[in-house]
């Protein structure tokens, strides 16, 4: 089995925030950038499956700062690390980099793709159906659990109020991570 996971760089929120001369966006080119945290997440999952079953990690990071993220990745135990660009200071937009995602899932033959379940520049935690919608892949956010068992995965994804579903998808699948596994 082969596991993508993305690795999106967000700016730090502890930094100090400069508004644009025209006063409509966020000057970036001081901003320090640090890896989303359920994508970091996402990479734990990833390293707790291949140690389960032997799968193959390719850890694909995007945005500035993302050689450090992929030297970590590394350290931490994916096999591969690849770097995608974006648009210098700007937005890691979910539509746009899931057309990238995608064609690199497809060349580096993917069983999975994890992400995390959302970032700041994606609160509504696109990425995911996007990308399962442009592969024609089974997917699931929100999981706090995977499993592999044989050729399928059980996944379990917290709902509100404490109650959780799980849920049998075959592969291959994309999985947005809120929490890697205990």
């Amino acid at each position: 089995m082969k596991i993508l996971v993305v690795l999106r760089m967000i700016p730090d929120s502890a930094g100090e925030l400069e508004l644009t001369s025209d006063g409509r966006g966020i000057d970036r080119e001081w901003l320090d950038f640090q890896l989303n945290d359920f994508d970091d997440h996402a990479l734990e999952e990833a390293i707790l499956l291949k140690e389960a079953s032997g799968a193959t990690v390719v850890a694909v990071a995007i945005g500035e700062g993302s050689t450090r993220v992929l030297q970590m990745a590394v350290a931490r135990g994916a096999d591969e690390a690849v770097a995608l660009e974006a648009e210098a200071d700007g937005m890691i937009d979910s539509r746009a980099i899931a057309s990238s995602i995608v064609a690199l899932a497809r060349s580096k033959a993917a069983d999975l793709v994890l992400c995390g379940v959302q970032s700041t520049e994606d609160l509504f935690g696109q990425l995911v159906p996007y990308a399962g919608a442009l592969l024609g892949w089974p997917h699931v956010s929100g999981s706090s659990r995977v499993d592999i068992e044989a050729s399928a995965l059980r996944v379990t994804q917290e709902r509100g109020g404490g109650i959780a579903a799980t849920y049998e998808i075959a592969l291959p699948a994309v999985i947005g991570v809120q929490t890697a596994s205990k």
